[in-house]
């Protein structure tokens, strides 16, 4: 629970809770401060803490919704063997989506006892999935600073040919450009695209459906074995995720998922901008083409000097 990487607050709070620790109706009775402990979400049993965050209806409702697996032979278990069992069982990204939802569902709770406020599952549903959204932005922009800055591209082994992905947004205009450049073990470019994407509503599919166009790109290649790169944290923890996505870029991120099926080998994975400079200056430059253009063995002049400076680099090395 301490290594999954939520605010502190968070994981406090879920000690706490792990503990037995909340001011729940049912300890406050305990304590004789309140004589009425029932449940003030959905008022059908007492508020003990297994009760409000496991098996209160309310509860499970939002837990099903997220897509945390949950029945009512696991409910029966005693809380504490309940909550060790679910954290050793399941990923990270599921451990991090509960203790989320513990957190919201007291919020919300809170709101409910205090201010009589009415319960509103979707309402709380929508603040958890945003609140995931923006904890894989912290972390990624976390992660990209805090990684050396001379990191650089690096040739893929034997025979896989490694695609860099990156995309430019033009939002006034709801348009993106997805920039793609495929390499082999010597640093040749085999091929590279700029292809466009129309009515882009959120900031977040710009790079989603490069990553997709990544793969589309290699399979349409005839590329078995591919190593797909970009410096988008989120997309890559996505795809790489066995959980099911339920973020605003789910449809793309499954598409991905479902295409790594026609590869002998694929992997995904994340590395900083300056690891990324083709893609990204292949994708600047789709900002003056209106039309998808592909290139074999060969792209811009801008980003074949880029390329012919990181075969130097790592010639060297």
């Amino acid at each position: 629970m301490w290594k999954i990487k939520v605010a502190a607050k968070i994981r406090v709070h879920v000690w706490k809770l792990s503990k037995g620790f909340l001011p729940t109706l049912y300890n406050l009775k305990n304590k004789g401060l309140v004589r009425n402990a029932c449940c003030p979400v959905c008022k059908e049993d007492e508020e003990t803490v297994a009760h409000l965050f496991r098996d209160c209806k309310f509860t499970r409702k939002i837990l099903q919704d997220l897509r945390i697996e949950d029945s009512a032979s696991d409910r029966k278990q005693e809380w504490q063997n309940w909550l060790v069992d679910f954290f050793y069982e399941n990923e990270s990204k599921k451990c991090k989506t509960l203790m989320i939802s513990f957190w919201a569902i007291w919020f919300n709770r809170n709101r409910i006892y205090h201010e009589g406020q009415t319960p509103n599952e979707q309402e709380v549903i929508s603040f958890i999935n945003a609140y995931l959204s923006e904890n894989d932005f912290i972390e990624g922009v976390f992660m990209t600073r805090t990684m050396p800055k001379n990191i650089k591209w690096e040739p893929p082994d034997r025979n896989i040919i490694k695609i860099n992905f990156d995309a430019s947004f033009q939002q006034s205009l709801n348009i993106s450009k997805a920039g793609i450049i495929a390499r082999n073990k010597n640093g040749l470019i085999m091929a590279a695209c700029i292809y466009p994407f129309l009515n882009i509503s959120t900031p977040e599919l710009p790079k989603a459906w490069a990553c997709l166009h990544a793969v589309t790109f290699g399979e349409e290649l005839g590329f078995k074995e591919i190593c797909v790169e970009g410096d988008a944290l989120t997309i890559i923890k996505g795809v790489t995720a066995t959980g099911e996505d339920r973020s605003c870029i789910s449809n793309v991120i499954k598409a991905v998922q479902n295409k790594c099926a026609n590869f002998t080998k694929i992997t995904f994975r994340f590395v900083p901008r300056s690891a990324n400079t083709t893609a990204h200056t292949l994708a600047k430059e789709g900002r003056s083409y209106e039309w998808p253009k592909y290139w074999i063995k060969e792209a811009p002049n801008s980003v074949e000097d880029i390329v012919n400076k990181e075969r130097i680099g790592f010639e060297k090395e």
